[in-house]
Order: structure tokens, then C-alpha cells, then sequence
């Protein structure tokens, strides 16, 4: 799961040293992430890989907050 998470941030994160690739976030939000690290530990690894410029952020508020924004 952690790779195919990591997978789809690198997707949409621009490439660093890209116009616009000094950075995106990627908000670790739902109930998958409960886990712990069993999780957290290998897609913190991968985001590493695959996206170093990614900063990893907790979601705030809850998801239907999100989905009005």
C-alpha cells in the first residue's frame, strides 16, 4: 500500500527542478493511516524516493471540510 500511495503522490507532485517542483504536500488523511507504522514508516521511505521534495502534512478538520473547500 505504501508504494502505491507514494506512487500516486509522485503523479501529481512536480518534478523538482521543475517550474512549480519546489515542493507539494501530501496530507496523510483517512482511516488507512490509523495503522501506525506499519504504514508510515515504508511510505515516509518511499515518499523519500520518489518525491524527495514532498513535505508530509496531517490532514486538518474532518473530510467533508475537505470535499466543501
Amino acid at each position: 500500500a505504501a508504494t502505491h500511495i507514494a506512487e500516486a503522490a509522485a503523479a501529481v507532485c512536480p518534478a523538482a527542478g521543475s517550474r512549480g517542483g519546489n515542493g507539494c504536500e501530501v496530507a496523510l488523511t483517512g482511516g488507512l493511516f490509523r495503522m501506525g507504522e506499519p504504514l508510515l514508516g515504508p511510505l515516509r521511505e518511499e515518499l523519500a524516493r520518489l518525491v524527495p521534495q514532498a513535505r508530509v502534512t496531517t490532514g486538518t478538520g474532518d473530510p467533508l471540510t475537505g470535499a466543501l473547500r
